[in-house]
């Protein structure tokens, strides 16, 4: 079983103005069982933006689709932790049926104003998906602050396109592998090829995956295409300019975020099995 662990609205190409909000909703969903079968890709962790689309996607499909809401980073669809109603929605959201996590985007180098979604985590042993605008050291923080939950770091830890890439792109990599001394830290292996200067099949970026598979281990380890942000589109919406991503040569396709994985002779097979669903089975309970 093949599990990708971070999709957000597939990128639709037309605009379907005068359609209902339900049929442009079913239009997102049938297209990602497409994109879905024509890779092969059997289950999918929702990030979405618009999170009642996710829900109602996880509702319709609850065998190919689990779901992550988001805290923090408002303008792409997160709840701002700064709203009267917060913790409110919070709360309902942590109970959505189909839900598996919650993500918070920190973009504050105080972590009080996100106190309310580690405590949700714990309070519905949820895994806690961080991006960490102020460092990994925000990262540690958490894991120590909360040991009974599952941290993941998104996005390997490394800053990726559309925003600005590092150069060399694995400049960071020390301060992530780290990260592996706590036993509650994960990583979701995203936009990887992005990091390459090379193309398909990206094999400059195995010396510096094949570490980080040492250091946490494949159980620790879970793939995951975020292929609309590669894409620049979330669904209906353009979140990105495509020269943010082509200026890096970044851009890949769907098939290209997996294969790259699944056909790299540096993981065994084992390994693979693991990164390429189980671990996101465990750690997520699909």
């Amino acid at each position: 079983m093949i599990v990708d662990a971070q999709l957000h609205e597939p990128a639709v190409s037309l605009p379907w103005a005068e359609a209902s909000r339900e049929t442009r909703w079913d239009v997102m969903v049938e297209l990602q069982l497409g994109y879905m079968r024509a890779v092969g890709v059997d289950f999918a962790v929702l990030h979405p933006s618009e999170f009642a689309w996710g829900a109602y996607a996880a509702a319709r499909h609850p065998s190919r689709f689990g779901l992550v809401g988001m805290v923090g980073a408002p303008r792409f669809g997160g709840l701002d932790p700064r709203s009267p109603g917060f913790t409110d929605a919070l709360a309902r959201m942590c109970v959505v049926p189909g839900t598996r996590g919650l993500r918070v985007v920190v973009t504050d180098a105080d972590l009080t104003v996100m106190e309310p979604a580690f405590a949700a985590a714990q309070e519905h042993d949820l895994p806690l998906f961080m991006l960490a605008g102020f460092g990994l050291s925000q990262v540690s923080e958490v894991a120590v602050r909360c040991p009974q939950i599952t941290v993941v770091v998104d996005q390997i830890g490394l800053a990726q396109p559309p925003g600005k890439r590092e150069e060399p792109p694995f400049a960071a990599l020390p301060q992530v592998l780290e990260l592996a001394k706590h036993p509650n830290v994960a990583i979701k292996l995203t936009g990887a090829p992005t990091l390459s200067q090379e193309s398909y099949p990206y094999r400059d970026l195995w010396p510096h995956l094949r570490r980080l598979v040492d250091a946490f281990g494949h159980r620790r380890v879970m793939w995951g295409s975020d292929i609309s942000r590669i894409i620049g589109q979330v669904g209906f919406t353009r979140m990105f300019p495509r020269e943010n991503i082509d200026r890096y040569g970044a851009y890949h396709s769907y098939a290209e975020a997996l294969m790259f994985v699944r056909e790299t002779e540096s993981l065994s097979a084992e390994e693979k099995r693991w990164l390429l669903g189980e671990t996101a089975r465990e750690l997520l309970l699909l």
